[in-house]
């Protein structure tokens, strides 16, 4: 199930999609046979990106009239919601040596139900300043972006390791706060 709102015109415009799936797969020699998400699965997804002319949306505010301007300064906001996605968790683990005369260890994970396991939700918040100028024949747009205002700490994956004897469990993240500059021509 999935809905899209759309606002294409005004100081301000942009989308909202939200949607609700499930996906199973089911393969009689994987999992024993029962149903299992697969990695891509995400029940449900929150996207929503806005832009805001700041022009007209001051002139607004001091109950002035809006037009289109030559140069413009807009706020972009992008936002980002999904459950998290499913993952296997090892059951137990066991221990391999090589030979008796050569002590190399391996560890092997014998895993849990096929992605039993969910990662927390993923939420990211993105802010943009863009400044629009025309020139006769052509445009420059500066810009700064910041992804992860609020440096979330999105999980991407469990590394499970085992060293001297002891097992380790360490949560890998996407991308902290990132702020980013540039600048776009247009002719």
């Amino acid at each position: 199930f999935e809905v899209l709102f759309r606002k294409e015109k005004g100081m301000v415009t942009g989308w909202m999609g939200i949607s609700y799936a499930s996906t199973k797969y089911n393969f009689t020699n994987i999992n024993n046979g029962e149903d299992f998400a697969p990695r891509h699965d995400r029940t449900i997804t929150i996207n929503a990106v806005n832009r805001i002319d700041l022009k007209n949306f001051l002139r607004t505010l001091r109950n002035r009239p809006t037009h289109a301007d030559k140069n413009t300064w807009t706020l972009g906001l992008n936002f980002v919601y999904s459950t998290g996605q499913p993952i296997t968790q090892p059951g137990s683990a066991y221990l391999n040596f090589s030979t008796p005369d050569d002590p190399e260890m391996n560890i092997y994970y014998y895993p849990t139900n096929i992605n039993g396991y969910r990662l927390p939700a993923y939420a990211r918040l993105d802010l943009s300043l863009t400044y629009k100028r025309h020139f006769k024949n052509w445009s420059i747009e500066p810009y700064l972006q910041v992804f992860n205002v609020g440096d979330r700490k999105n999980i991407w994956f469990i590394d499970y390791q085992y060293e001297e004897g002891e097992s380790n469990i360490e949560t890998i993240g996407m991308f902290p706060r990132l702020p980013t500059l540039g600048v776009n021509f247009y002719f």
